[in-house]
């Protein structure tokens, strides 16, 4: 009897934090694979609101992904479509690297002030998106009637002053997986995940680790974290296969930037924001950008076997 509890025991501590382990299996499918680093309303008027998000995980080409501000109600969307939706869309032709931060600005998509990704692409699937107080976004995989995985969370839910707005039915938990707060703010904690990404989640979720108020966005959210491929023991995490065979280094950077992969390196790219090519490098691992001007760009990079694609911030 006494054997037979104590696995009787471990099976359920096992079960227990698996159930909450972030995995990672390079597909954008799982509660905790993004995380919210910043959220700001700014009302009906467009300028200068919108929110940001990470990757913890690879996403691959094509992958879609819903930002709705109606209220779930624990088992379906409050209407159809009386309140908006942002459908953003990985439309790279290459995998988003696990630590990438994509910022949507002006999501209300109003005259004068047009959506936009800073990586992907993002279109108001659902018209009617507008950040106000009292608000919040569920990033789900999937549609409206249809959420097949609810991804994360940012915003009051009924646990502050917003009753039908709940987590329930979700998955989502609230300072792990979903982000409960009444104000507007960004992520300013650390950004090297040292490999523990379940850590990492409830760093991202601990509103100690915020700067809330009132802010010009995008200012201060992260461009990028590192090291957010998971090294954890067995039941506390999902070990990335792929983790050691692509690394890009340093990021942030000033001069160079380096490839390590264990495939052909083909080709290195490197664009603006706008999707223009700037640098390019044919079968070489390490590329220069010591002329270019500070900022935020894209590397793609391509291999015998796939293609790469991951922000850079030189400084």
């Amino acid at each position: 009897m006494k054997i037979n509890f104590f696995w009787s025991v471990l099976l359920c501590l096992h079960f227990f934090v698996s159930s909450h382990a972030q995995i990672q299996d390079g597909v954008i499918d799982d509660p905790g694979d993004i995380a919210f680093v910043g959220y700001f309303f700014n009302g009906a008027s467009g300028n200068n609101e919108g929110f940001s998000f990470l990757f913890l995980d690879d996403c691959p080409v094509g992958t879609k992904i819903r930002f709705d501000d109606e209220e779930w109600t624990g088992s379906s969307f409050d209407s159809e479509n009386r309140e908006g939706q942002i459908l953003w869309e990985n439309n790279t032709n290459g995998i988003i690297e696990s630590g990438t931060v994509i910022t949507i600005t002006n999501p209300s998509n109003n005259s004068g002030f047009p959506i936009s990704a800073s990586l992907g692409v993002a279109t108001e699937d659902n018209a009617g998106f507008v950040l106000t107080p009292d608000d919040q976004i569920y990033a789900y995989i999937g549609t409206r009637a249809d959420p097949e995985v609810f991804l994360s969370f940012i915003g009051e839910d009924e646990s502050l002053s917003v009753a039908n707005a709940t987590l329930s039915g979700t998955g989502l938990i609230k300072g792990e997986t979903a982000f409960v707060i009444n104000n507007g703010g960004f992520y300013s904690g650390l950004t090297d995940c040292e490999g523990e990404i379940n850590s990492c989640v409830l760093m991202i979720n601990d509103v100690d680790n915020w700067t809330l108020g009132d802010f010009s966005f995008p200012t201060g959210i992260p461009n990028s974290f590192s090291n957010t491929n998971t090294i954890a023991t067995l039941g506390i995490g999902h070990i990335k296969a792929n983790a050691i065979e692509f690394l890009v280094y340093p990021n942030p950077t000033s001069d160079k930037v380096i490839v390590n992969s264990n495939k052909e390196v083909v080709q290195i790219e490197l664009l603006d924001m706008s999707g223009i090519v700037l640098l390019k490098a044919e079968g070489q691992k390490v590329l220069d950008v010591s002329l270019l001007s500070q900022g935020v760009y894209v590397l793609r990079v391509t291999t015998s076997e796939q293609t790469h694609v991951k922000q850079i911030v030189k400084y």
